[in-house]
């Protein structure tokens, strides 16, 4: 039996960014050590259009990094080995530039304050919905093309 837990109604609350901000398609790293979560994820960047790899640990997460270039990093927080801290940290290292969403069940508990520092860019509290997604997605987005660098060599 699976159990999922309740979710109460969110208020309507007006998108910080418009969802046209998103570019049509971007190129997304999922990271988390459940791999039915990481396919879910997965699938769900696909039906929105998106391309998108997976992984199940942070250490393959960044050797697909270095192999293949991504628009955006989405990992969990709580990973044996490689904790999504370290993923996030991993990734600003090399890629400076590269967008880190820390999708986590924690969310609540850390505050913008509390990630300051840690490479992470914005925080995706599970359980999410596809519409808090893809506002994640458009601030991301929105803030990239705002940035405009040049990749890492």
């Amino acid at each position: 039996m699976l159990r999922l837990p309740m979710v109460e109604a969110a208020a309507e609350i007006a998108p910080l960014v418009q969802p046209d901000a998103i570019p049509v398609s971007l190129t997304c790293l999922v990271i988390d050590d459940k791999s039915f979560l990481a396919e879910a994820l997965h699938d769900i960047l696909c039906s929105l259009g998106h391309e998108a790899a997976m992984t199940t640990s942070g250490a393959e997460g960044l050797a697909l990094l270095a192999d293949r270039r991504f628009d955006i990093v989405l990992t969990d927080l709580g990973m044996p080995g490689m904790s999504g801290w370290d993923v996030a940290m991993a990734v600003k290292a090399g890629w400076p530039e590269l967008p880190v969403i820390l999708v986590t069940g924690w969310g609540d508990t850390l505050g913008r304050e509390g990630i300051e520092g840690t490479g992470v860019d914005l925080i995706l509290t599970k359980p999410y919905t596809i519409e808090q997604l893809t506002q994640a997605l458009a601030i991301v987005a929105a803030f990239r093309a705002s940035s405009h660098s040049n990749p890492p060599a």
